[in-house]
């Protein structure tokens, strides 16, 4: 039986830049299954960005208190992760 859930897919640009955020293996997958739990069971509760044709979520890494906005599209079976960036202190959405 198929899972109800959608399964995560990290494009070579996010791989990339989240590494560069995190460079501890064990603390990105951490972050990682946060993220994964939150956007496989609900994606759509991000904001759509129309000009860009992608999603725009912000998470938090309850651990270290780091927020995150992620950029993905999805489809009926998976997320696809686009992009990972920090914003600054006073950012409240990202440009």
């Amino acid at each position: 039986m198929p899972s109800p859930f959608r399964g995560l897919v990290l494009d070579e640009q996010f791989e990339a830049e989240f590494k560069q955020l995190e460079p501890d293996d064990r603390t990105r997958d951490e972050i990682l299954e946060g993220i994964d739990w939150v956007l496989s069971r609900e994606p759509e509760r991000g904001s759509f960005s129309e000009g860009e044709g992608v999603w725009i979520r912000e998470v938090c890494d309850p651990k270290t208190r780091r927020r995150f906005w992620l950029f993905y599209t999805f489809t009926e079976r998976h997320v696809i992760l686009i992009s990972i960036k920090k914003p600054s202190a006073s950012e409240i959405w990202p440009n």
